[in-house]
């Protein structure tokens, strides 16, 4: 349990440093990005000015040039070029002296055609990685200005790589900044639930001894029953009662306290499960018949798995103890074992009042009893499910339960056949 909590403070702590971290370079990243295109777009913007200074013929219409901004004149060194089209949509002039080599005057003509036919303003070439903006001048004409974004995309490139390279860092670093808090923050409820385990295992311990005393005594009264008057006799039952299960609860805690501490109860003999549940199922006739109840087999012969026979045998009576006790009465119980994809099923299911979807999650919690008046009645302490579980998750299985009306109450055990 310590260990899952570890892993969950781990998780949830890296989860949310991970998402404000992630969040914040994404937000650097769009934030560069923007600023590399609004940069180039100034650029394109102090060019077409100069053009239509030098060009009288081509003067840019009145506001709709932005006023001039020296903040791209700070910036790497961008190829740019211009070209001119008049009112009929030819090319006037074409400058080519900012055109790479990668780039020939047919392609930039090809590129014009395009953003005529797309009538944006603008936009970029991806082909020919160039930036363009449109300007239209006094005499229905334009001026196109390109950019070539080679530079801007390798810039971003770079940046992204860095921004990558910082969030693994980052993480890496909190990554084990949430190991060491963990362990600082786990370290005082790992002391407790220490002390927690230990107080229930001394307990546990010294209390078998007055509870043996106890039973032995009242074995020898009621040996002897004609030395006890009527009335004394039925106090003796009692005690006698009482203390068989209190060592039936001493012994689960028991159980439970060493499955917390340690894995010792992982046995690794191979034996036949068919036989083991066979041997389970028996005692269990007689019971269900004296309660006007009966009991279904279907259980397939030969079947071998890795594990405890012994704790196999007492998930099984805890299984159809539970199932006798909550079954309606003249109904039947199934057990089921078959294989499944390499993989050994157990199923114990019963006829009974269903249990609440709420209850579902909490049924083998320590002590929890969805029933607890009958519970009482019963002699059930609600720890029966609790010990299956742990007796699963030892052979590294997995148990489930569903309920329902039309179905019943069904628990299925899947175990590991290897």
């Amino acid at each position: 349990m310590i260990k899952r909590l570890k892993i969950q403070f781990i998780f949830i702590n890296m989860l949310l440093i991970s998402i404000v971290i992630i969040t914040a370079f994404t937000l650097l990243s769009f934030s560069f990005v923007k600023k590399m295109e609004n940069d180039s777009y100034k650029s394109i913007d102090e060019g077409i000015k100069q053009i239509a200074s030098e060009r009288k013929d081509f003067p840019v219409r009145e506001g709709v040039l932005p006023p001039s901004d020296n903040t791209a004149l700070g910036m790497p060194s961008f190829e740019t070029f211009y070209i001119l089209i008049d009112y009929y949509g030819n090319v006037v002039s074409l400058n080519t002296s900012g055109i790479t080599d990668e780039i020939d005057e047919e392609e930039i003509i090809s590129a014009v055609n395009k953003i005529q036919e797309s009538n944006k303003k603008k936009g970029v070439i991806k082909d020919l990685n160039l930036r363009y903006s449109v300007y239209t001048t006094d005499n229905n004409g334009a001026i196109i200005g390109f950019i070539d974004i080679s530079y801007e995309r390798s810039m971003i490139r770079r940046q992204v790589i860095i921004y990558i390279i910082m969030v693994v860092s980052t993480l890496i670093a909190f990554f084990f900044i949430s190991m060491f808090l963990s362990n600082l923050v786990i370290k005082p409820i790992e002391k407790s639930w220490k002390q927690q385990q230990q107080f229930v295992s001394d307990a546990s311990h010294e209390l078998k001894t007055p509870i043996s005393v106890i039973l032995a005594n009242t074995s020898i009264l009621l040996s002897d029953k004609n030395s006890l008057t009527e009335k004394n006799s039925k106090w003796v039952d009692y005690i006698d009662l009482e203390a068989k299960r209190m060592k039936d609860l001493i012994k689960n805690l028991l159980f439970l306290s060493r499955a917390d501490v340690s894995k010792e109860q992982n046995v690794s003999e191979k034996f036949c499960i068919s036989d083991t549940i066979w041997e389970s199922v028996l005692p269990f006739e007689a019971v269900l018949f004296e309660s006007n109840k009966s009991i279904e087999t279907v259980i397939q012969p030969d079947l071998y798995i890795k594990g405890n026979s012994g704790q196999i045998k007492q998930l099984i009576s805890i299984l159809l103890d539970n199932a006798c006790k909550y079954a309606i009465s003249n109904s039947q119980v199934k057990l089921l074992l078959y294989e499944q994809n390499d993989k050994v099923m157990i199923e114990v299911n019963n006829k009974s009042k269903p249990i609440p979807k709420d209850e579902l999650p909490h049924i083998f919690d320590r002590f929890y009893k969805v029933d607890k008046a009958r519970s009482r009645t019963s002699g059930s302490y609600g720890l029966g499910l609790s010990i299956a579980k742990e007796i699963v998750k030892s052979h590294n299985g997995k148990i489930i339960v569903s309920s329902d009306k039309a179905n019943g109450t069904t628990f299925k055990v899947v175990l590991s056949k290897k």
